[in-house]
């Protein structure tokens, strides 16, 4: 048997990161950053239609950012689009939507999957990844088990959190393409010293955020190892069933949970979690970085996008959104650094530093700037 799945699109990050490009009105979700013909949410909505009608397809975002997700995600229900309360982060997201999940589907939610993806990643090779995501619905229909996908990695990113194997860990299930791993831990992102460990290993994947399981497995999970959280999935599902001045009750809950991550409030203490390795070039596009890994480099490694003149650089990434008539870019003699032009500001970054570009965010809100 098949059980119906739905989609969660967690769409709510700021993207700071992606600063002066990406601001609270339009993250970096809502950008053209790989395909200039397609947003990162449209690209994610494709992805989840895959194996899901639009109609499964449910997307969590901040109140703030719920018209823009609607104009961008117009092939979804309007109804579909869920706008929380306050910013909780992933947990308070999954928290969320489950609790809508239930109070709409209440007479059969028990023969649910669930799929939970981000709006803001990148997966190269669809047709694989639909594979993998077959196989992982399969085994999570069958076992109580979370499942998680875990990344080959293929660089020392230290921008990631990892997933670790056991030394001599063994497939549980799954097949040859698409194996089924037990979960030894999870670590938070590492030192370069520690990712250059981590990728000569062998034992350990990138964290993709990407997963899949049973409504039930979920439930139970939490109720076990999380019960604050199955507690304020249960108290907003009655307040929904209610329909009775709901955004004030599930305001109130919601502003009782604490900001956490999926990894922080289940992930990391959960015995029942399982890992199939994703070979779908998944990319986090996490920072600036990330577009050279995307766009075609000149014979000195430079990606120009938009219209700049770079003499004399190499490995340097620069971004114009105003075209050269508005605001005519030209950089000399840089390495490894990042410039972006926007009417909302400039950027000039090095490399290896692109991770802190969120600093300057928090700094210029500190001082009034409104991001």
């Amino acid at each position: 048997m098949t059980l119906p799945t739905i989609v969660v699109i967690m769409a709510g990050g700021t993207g700071s990161r992606f600063w002066p490009l990406s601001h609270k009105k339009r993250p970096k979700q809502l950008l053209h950053l790989i395909d200039p013909s397609c947003t990162l949410l449209e690209e994610s909505i494709r992805n989840a239609s895959l194996f899901a009608s639009s109609e499964q397809i449910l997307i969590a975002a901040s109140a703030e950012l719920e018209t823009a997700i609607r104009d961008a995600a117009a092939d979804i229900p309007p109804q579909n689009v869920l706008a929380e309360p306050l910013r909780r982060n992933t947990a308070g997201c999954l928290a969320f939507a489950t609790a809508h999940i239930l109070a709409r589907f209440e007479t059969y939610h028990d023969d649910l999957v669930m799929a939970l993806m981000t709006a803001d990643h990148h997966i190269g090779k669809p047709d694989l990844f639909l594979a993998a995501a077959r196989s992982a619905l399969a085994f999570a229909e069958a076992h109580e088990s979370l499942v998680v996908f875990g990344m080959k990695p293929t660089r020392p990113e230290t921008g990631y959190g990892y997933i670790e194997v056991a030394e001599s860990a063994k497939a549980v299930s799954g097949n040859k393409e698409s194996p089924v791993f037990p979960v030894n831990r999870f670590h938070e992102k590492p030192s370069l010293e520690q990712a250059r460990l981590y990728l000569a290993s062998g034992r350990f994947y990138w964290n993709s955020g990407l997963y899949i399981w049973r409504i039930t497995t979920l439930l139970k999970s939490l109720e076990q190892w999380a019960p604050q959280w199955a507690d304020s999935i249960y108290a907003m599902r009655d307040v929904l069933r209610d329909h009775v001045n709901n955004k004030e009750k599930i305001h109130a809950i919601f502003e009782r949970l604490p900001d956490r991550s999926i990894d922080y409030a289940l992930m990391e203490k959960a015995d029942n979690l399982v890992m199939i390795p994703g070979d779908f070039a998944w990319d986090d596009v996490s920072t600036w970085d990330a577009l050279s890994r995307f766009w075609p480099r000149d014979e000195n490694g430079n990606v120009i996008i938009g219209d700049a003149i770079a003499d004399q650089c190499g490995n340097v990434t620069i971004y114009n959104e105003m075209g050269l008539e508005t605001m005519p870019v030209g950089v000399v003699g840089l390495t490894d650094a990042v410039v972006v032009a926007t009417s909302r500001g400039l950027l000039v970054c090095s490399k290896e530093h692109v991770h802190d570009v969120k600093k300057i965010v928090d700094a210029l809100r500190e001082n009034g700037y409104p991001f």
